[in-house]
């Protein structure tokens, strides 16, 4: 991609990700497929007994969900890099303006309220 990317997201299947970015006045918006594997091979497990072995991390870096966090530290990961800062912000947004909405008597932006549109 070309210029600055000012934002990047994933699908909440995290099947697919959407980054966009601008240079010189012309902006880009890329989707791309992320097929994102996080099975827990015997070359991975190994790898886990390894690292243990020598005392240093092996782990995942995953932001969509506890469950799988949890399934790779019973098999032997050892660090985890939970979430991202993006997705952390997208998320307590998200929360922020349901929160102002239901508040202020939106109708989730639909303009149908007697209040105000958030």
């Amino acid at each position: 991609m070309k210029g600055r990317i000012w934002d990047a997201a994933f699908a909440p299947d995290g099947k697919t990700f959407v980054a966009v970015s601008s240079l010189n006045g012309k902006g880009q918006i890329h989707l791309f497929k992320s097929e994102y594997d996080a099975t827990i091979s015997p070359e991975l497990k190994k790898l886990f007994e390894t690292a243990r072995r020598h005392k240093v991390g092996a782990g995942i870096h995953y932001w969509e969900g506890i469950d799988k966090e949890v399934e790779w530290s019973k098999a032997g990961g050892n660090l985890i890099m939970h979430s991202a800062d993006v997705t952390l912000f997208q998320k307590q947004l998200k929360a922020d303006m349901n929160e102002l909405r239901t508040k202020l008597g939106d109708d989730r932006g639909t303009g149908t309220g007697d209040s105000v549109i958030v």
